[in-house]
């Protein structure tokens, strides 16, 4: 029955677009047209402080992120060359395995020099003749031949780099690349009196960490350079010094530039106020820095260049803060940013116009509100219009929409009944058509659905139950596990800090004696040995039942070991398969000779017939003190590194076979 009462849906659909869309958002973009326009230059005016604000802020920010980039460069040089300084210390304490005459061709000046007198690719040294360059002096070189590649691949790594070097004591100087020594130094020179020595000698860096030499200018190619520093001990001597020298300019030119690069500058400040790394677009910049005022001028050209002038007050503000920014030029046009960088005490300066800081923020307002009245335009124009053409169409449009309407109530209402149709009824828009079908679909994944759960509860009890009968059997296991660790835990340990199973000192016990072991034989001079013992070969389900082979394999070998060592010796188990041997004052020359064959007569095997008893495998790697170390924990490194990476075939070796019952 047909309510009068009730508007048609043409007339519902006109009255709905003139009265609640479109004359309400005509009359809202007027509005805001005309208050936007009028509040325009307001607003601009009160905005200028905060623009101004923050173009300081993002100056900041900028300087202490570019400040970062660098000092983030300057620890990975110093890590670099710390560790370029470990390389040579272990190179020094190395027997040279290189001779002289094939890798270098060298010749001696009259005042006694020994140089490098022709390239070969690798690095040039010089040896200066204030004192005899003998033999030991010879042998040292020859040491020094291999840190050639570790000298090419350091500056390789780092292109904002130009040399490496190592000074020691006794006036030996090597430098990478190459370059001749008899154009950098006079014969007869005292290298050792160079300031690197003053930098890196105890009194001046006792914690013996890399450190920054003061800037200097190259006067090869007037490019200024600082010098990563770290020192190369010997015990307590001063053995030498590394050094990576380092192109200030290419450091910062290594950064990201400031976004206007013709109205804007970077470049580092010494801690002395000298300018000692202007940008690459800088035209002419403080060549001395001992005036009251520093001159720049920046950009590709002179038109519009930066052209500022830093006072003596400005100066000494950046000098005494750790970071900072000020007003520089007539009227204070110009911003100066700077901020420190922590290893150096460098300061990173950044000096750009106000107009160029303030008048970006100010092209991203007027670009916003320039949208923004175009926006408002365009949204009138295109809601006039489709408000004119829906309303020819309202009528037509509302008498073909709501018929399908009924067939769309009419398919819904059987879904939600449950009785779901497989084939949605035919209507005449694609939209409303789509529509019937989705309410098919969602008709038949409902029915799907509720026979999916149904499956799904079933499944669900059955996993119920069987889960029901596993957490019952994990019960039980964990029960019987409880009962075994609560037996294990209240069996005592026969001795405290010794091994259950051999009786032979454990862990703990073993480096406190080797650790007296190593003093004695420093105290006295004495050579060290350390012998690390690998058991392998154990085969699961070798021994008997009812026995225990391997154990009684490893019990023998503690006894043979503890009882057939000397009484200056240490044994111990360290691990399951693993055995230590210290032995003190011991015979070098035959170790040496035959490694390990007298550890194994040491050891010896049970008289066993060969189908008798188990039998594993004893494996041995030796260090010696002190060629491979001085301290307990890098001798058994180095022993156990010979032991892994010495070829199977060559690691010293021998077998042991479990005795008899009742036999040690």
């Amino acid at each position: 029955m047909n309510n009068s009462n009730k508007p048609s849906i043409a007339h519902w659909l006109r009255r709905l677009l003139l009265l609640s869309g479109l004359l309400p958002a005509l009359l809202v973009i007027a509005t805001l047209a005309i208050a936007g326009a009028l509040a325009y230059e307001r607003l601009l005016e009160q905005q200028r402080d905060a623009l101004r604000q923050q173009a300081h802020k993002q100056l900041r920010e900028t300087i202490q992120l570019r400040t970062t980039i660098i000092s983030g460069q300057l620890e990975q040089l110093s890590r670099d060359v710390a560790s370029f300084a470990r390389h040579v210390g272990l190179v020094l304490r190395r027997p040279a395995s290189l001779p002289l005459q094939q890798y270098k061709a060298y010749a001696r000046t009259p005042q006694g020099d020994l140089y490098s007198s022709q390239e070969n690719g690798g690095f040039a040294f010089f040896y200066s003749g204030i004192k005899p360059v003998d033999a030991r002096a010879l042998e040292k070189l020859q040491r020094l031949l291999s840190v050639d590649p570790a000298m090419r691949d350091l500056l390789q790594r780092h292109p904002q780099a130009v040399e490496v070097f190592f000074s020691t004591h006794d006036s030996l100087q090597l430098s990478y690349p190459y370059s001749d020594p008899l154009e950098r130094f006079t014969p007869g020179t005292d290298l050792a009196q160079s300031p690197n020595y003053y930098l890196a000698d105890a009194s001046h860096n006792p914690e013996r960490v890399p450190v920054w030499a003061a800037p200097r200018r190259d006067p090869g190619s007037s490019h200024w350079l600082s010098a990563c520093i770290a020192p190369v001990y010997r015990n307590d001597l001063l053995e030498g010094v590394v050094g990576l020298d380092v192109r200030l300019d290419a450091l910062v030119a290594g950064i990201d530039p400031l976004p206007d690069r013709k109205h804007a500058a970077l470049m580092l400040l010494s801690s002395d106020g000298s300018l000692i790394a202007p940008s690459a677009d800088i035209g002419a910049a403080d060549a001395a820095a001992n005036g009251s005022a520093i001159e720049l001028q920046t950009g590709p050209d002179r038109e519009g260049a930066l052209d500022v002038r830093l006072p003596e007050s400005a100066r000494t503000a950046i000098t005494q803060q750790e970071n900072g920014i000020l007003p520089l030029g007539p009227g204070g046009n110009r911003l100066l940013a700077w901020s420190t960088i922590p290893q150096t005490d460098w300061k990173l300066l950044a000096i750009q116009t106000e107009a160029t800081a303030v008048g970006s923020a100010q092209r991203a307002v007027d670009t916003v509100m320039n949208t923004l009245l175009s926006g408002a335009l365009v949204t009138v124009l295109i809601l006039s219009l489709t408000a004119f053409l829906l309303m020819l169409k309202s009528r037509r449009g509302a008498d073909r929409l709501a018929l399908p309407l009924h067939y769309l109530k009419h398919t819904a209402q059987q879904t939600a009944d449950g009785k779901y149709l497989h084939v949605p009824p035919n209507v005449q828009f694609d939209e409303q058509q789509q529509a019937a079908q989705a309410l098919v679909d969602l008709g038949g994944k409902l029915q799907s659905k509720a026979q999916t759960e149904a499956r799904t509860r079933l499944a669900l009890q059955r996993s119920q139950a069987d889960l029901e009968k596993r957490l019952d059997s994990c019960s039980q296991e964990l029960l019987l596990a409880s009962h075994a660790r609560e037996r294990l835990e209240t069996t005592p340990s026969p001795l405290s800090g010794y091994d259950h199973l051999t009786g032979l000192p454990a862990a703990p016990l073993f480096h406190d004696r080797a650790k007296q072991a190593l003093l004695l034989a420093e105290r006295n001079e004495k050579p060290l040995l350390v012998v690390l013992l690998q058991l392998s070969g154990f085969v699961p389900g070798q021994e008997p039942e009812g026995e225990n082979t391997h154990d009684r394999l490893r019990q023998a070998i503690a006894h043979r070991l503890a009882s057939r060592m000397r009484a200056s010796d240490t044994v111990a188990r360290l691990g399951h398969n693993e055995f230590a041997v210290v032995m003190f004052d011991y015979d070098a020359e035959k170790v040496a000779g035959e490694p390990g064959q007298e550890i194994a007569a040491r050891i010896g095997m049970p008289s066993d017939p060969p189908d008798e008893g188990a039998s594993v495998k004893a494996e041995m790697g030796l260090s010696r003190y002190p060629q491979d170390g001085d301290s307990i924990v890098e001798l058994l490194h180095q022993a156990d590194a010979t032991l892994l990476l010495t070829p199977e075939s060559e690691r010293p070796s021998f077998t042991v076979r479990a005795a008899r019952s009742g036999e040690e």
